[in-house]
């Protein structure tokens, strides 16, 4: 049965040869990064959306166009550019792990 030995002996070399190539095989990219680095910047980018539209509550209210009291306005064009720089922030940390 010599062609059992031979069958053998193959199945050892290439056996032996997988687990070699297994380690010099290169990695897959991930398909992940590139979608987490749009996520990053569509983050920032509604970030800067967000404080232009706080700023410019600010503005309206100096001017009287918005009608909602000072106070009110104040508090609320405040909470839109802290939730903006929030959103920039994220966005920086998605991208610096992407």
């Amino acid at each position: 049965m010599p062609w059992i030995n031979l069958l053998s002996r193959h199945f050892c070399y290439f056996a032996g040869n997988m687990e070699s190539m297994q380690h010099q095989r290169p990695q897959k990219p991930d398909r992940r990064r590139p979608m987490e680095r749009a996520k990053g910047m569509t983050g920032m980018a509604m970030g800067v959306i967000y404080i232009v539209v706080g700023i410019f509550m600010f503005i309206a209210e100096e001017k009287n166009m918005l009608g909602m009291g000072k106070t009110f306005t104040y508090i609320i064009a405040s909470l839109v550019i802290l939730y903006g720089a929030f959103r920039i922030w994220r966005g920086r940390q998605a991208r610096k792990n992407a």
